[in-house]
């Protein structure tokens, strides 16, 4: 019954993000409902744990140096 409603809970928090979000994003919108700070939330970890509820889109456009952020969408709601 705990894991359902956790299952619950973790995909309807996740709502908020929209129909394309980062790995980051998720995190930030996460973080309140664990009451720990987005970064005491390790972003592999993170993935592993919830890569159930995402689907990878491509990256991010950036005109930043560095890599480019993974975009993701939820597996459950835009198949």
């Amino acid at each position: 019954m705990i894991g359902l409603r956790t299952s619950w809970i973790t995909s309807n928090i996740l709502l908020v993000l929209g129909p394309k979000f980062t790995l980051k994003d998720a995190r930030l919108v996460y973080a309140p409902f664990l009451k720990v700070s987005v970064d005491q939330i390790d972003n592999s970890n993170f993935k592993k744990s919830h890569r159930h509820l995402f689907t990878d889109v491509g990256t991010s456009v950036s005109n930043r140096p560095g890599r480019p952020a993974r975009v993701y969408k939820l597996a459950y709601l835009f198949p």
